[in-house]
Formats: C-alpha cells, structure tokens, sequence
C-alpha cells in the first residue's frame, strides 16, 4: 500500500513512528518533508530544533512547520552560541522581534553579505492592510525591466489616446 495515500488517515502516535523513521536515513521510508504537515507541532519543533543544535543548518522547508517558540529558541540559540547559519529563506516564519534580534546581531558582528546583482535590480513593493500587524503584509519584487516595459507601455496607450482625441 502506498504511504503517501495513508498520511491523512494516521493518528498522531503513527505519524510520529513515520517521523522517527524517517530521522533516520537508514531506516527511512518516506521523506520527513512529507509527512510534516500531519506531525504534531510538538514533534515537529523537537526536530527543527535538534537539528539545529546538531548541524548548525535549518532546512527552510521545515520552519514552515515549526512554532515561533521553536523559531525563537533556534534564533537565541544561534546568537547565544555563535553557533550555525541561519539561511535567508526562515525569514518569514521568523517574529519581527526575532528579526530584530538578527539584525541587531548582524549589525554587531559585522557578518552581511553583500547584495547580488540580482537584488540590486529588484524594486520591493510592500502593501498592507493598514494593520499594524505585519503578519497581513504582502511584499512584492518586481524587477527593473518588467517596470521600465510597464512605463513604455503606458506613454503607448498614452500616445494613442492623444492620436485619438485629434480626430
């Protein structure tokens, strides 16, 4: 019987043997990114946790599923203990006050990266609902020459409406 079809239908206790299992590359039968959605959230931030501690990586696929306590305790952890790198993609499961903390980290250690080419072309839009809560922000890059091909389109339009009013 195929395991995948089977996720859904398992009690927690099943899904977590799966979740053991699937720790240990040996006895792996399905991938763990896989079966994450139906772990409890218990398990999953036990996980994400010990292996960071253990690797000093976090896979970003995973921080999806982990609670912004486990989040917290990876942030603390990586500060605290000079310890691992935190990849770019954890960014949005992060709190702002955990962002805070890296920045501020960050800015202390001296430990940027400089921008790419790539994020130099790019203009970011933010747009909010107008919360104060940052959760309902939707942040929008749009590259230099999609808007400069936008800009030529418009004086376009704007050209053939003018040829039109002087029939």
């Amino acid at each position: 019987m195929n395991i995948y079809k089977m996720l859904p239908f398992l009690d927690r206790e099943e899904i977590d043997k799966l979740v053991e299992k699937a720790t240990d590359d040996e006895l792996s039968v399905i991938p763990l990114k896989a079966i994450l959605p139906f772990a409890s959230s218990k398990t999953i931030d036990r996980l994400v946790v010990e292996e960071f501690k253990k690797t000093g990586t976090i896979k970003g696929s995973y921080c999806a599923f982990a609670s912004s306590k486990a989040m917290h305790e990876i942030v603390l952890y990586h500060i605290e203990n000079d310890f691992g790198t935190l990849p770019n993609s954890i960014l949005p499961f992060l709190d702002s006050a955990d962002v805070k903390l890296l920045f501020d980290y960050s800015l202390a250690k001296g430990d940027f990266e400089k921008p790419e080419q790539s994020d130099k072309d790019n203009i970011v839009l933010k747009f909010s609902k107008g919360k104060k809560d940052d959760s309902d922000r939707i942040f929008v890059n749009l590259s230099k020459d999609i808007l400069k091909k936008a800009k030529l389109a418009k004086e376009d339009d704007d050209d053939d409406d003018d040829d039109d009013d002087d029939e």
